[in-house]
This record gives C-alpha cells, structure tokens and sequence, in this order.
C-alpha cells in the first residue's frame, strides 16, 4: 500500500499517535504518525474538501480518497488513485472535485520535491505537543 513502517493500520487506535493538524481553506490535511513506542514513521496527508469550523469543537469536511505519505527517511508516494476512480465510476464525487483532488495532490508533490512541503508547523506539532493538548480539558463554547 505503500505506507511500510506506517504500522498497523488494521489496529490504528492502539498502535498509533496521530497529530491532525487540518489547514483551514486547505484542500488537504497533515497527520504525523508514530508508532505506540513513540517511534516517527512518517506523515500522512488526506485530500479533502477545505474543512469548515460551524462551532468551536465541530468540522465538516469530505475525503476525497487520495492521500500522500512520506515515510520517515522516504519518499513521497500518492496512494489510493484507484479508490478515486472507482468513486467517480459510481459518481460519489463529480469530475469537476475529483480533478479538484488530483490538482491539490500534484501540487503537494511539486512543492515535496521543490522543499516546500510539508510547512514547518507539522515539524513543530510533535508527538508530545499532541499528548498534551489532547488530555486538556475542553475549551467552553
């Protein structure tokens, strides 16, 4: 599938740390994954439609099906380009959004090879940083 030393995605909960970050107005988002011993393995993005916020503690958004992953050390690969055209062939997504999709997936692999990719911010949003904020208590609304 392309995402080796990802782990076991079949158990996601229970051997992985994931910190989301999700971009506002982005046609994608920044997962870091490590292993439940707090090993890196690599960071996976989701193309989707840009996330919407209606409330503090509730986002809206679509998958749409492609997704990139870097291993920790690798490269970059694009993953699930089949899942896209089967979704289209049964029209769950128009041409117009699944071209959308491609776009945002060939301009995050340009800006990869270019350097650019991914923003210092997914460097930042440690494994420990997540921990953190996750076992804060809730913000009122």
């Amino acid at each position: 599938s392309g995402t080796e030393g990802a782990g076991d995605f079949s158990s996601i909960a229970k051997l992985l740390v994931i910190a989301d970050q999700a971009f506002p107005g982005c046609w994608h988002d920044i997962g870091r994954f490590h292993r439940a011993d707090g090993t890196f393995t690599g960071i996976y993005a989701n193309i989707l439609t840009p996330v919407e916020l209606p409330h503090t503690h509730i986002w809206r958004t679509t998958d749409l099906f492609l997704d990139l992953w870097v291993p920790s050390g690798g490269k970059m690969t694009v993953l699930d380009e089949d899942q896209l055209e089967e979704a289209l062939e049964r029209r769950w997504v128009s041409e117009r959004t699944a071209s959308r999709a491609r776009q945002e997936a060939d301009r995050l692999t340009q800006a990869y090879q270019e350097g650019e990719w991914p923003p210092a911010i997914v460097e930042e949003w440690t494994r420990e940083k997540a921990l953190t904020r996750a076992k804060a208590p809730a913000e009122p609304e």
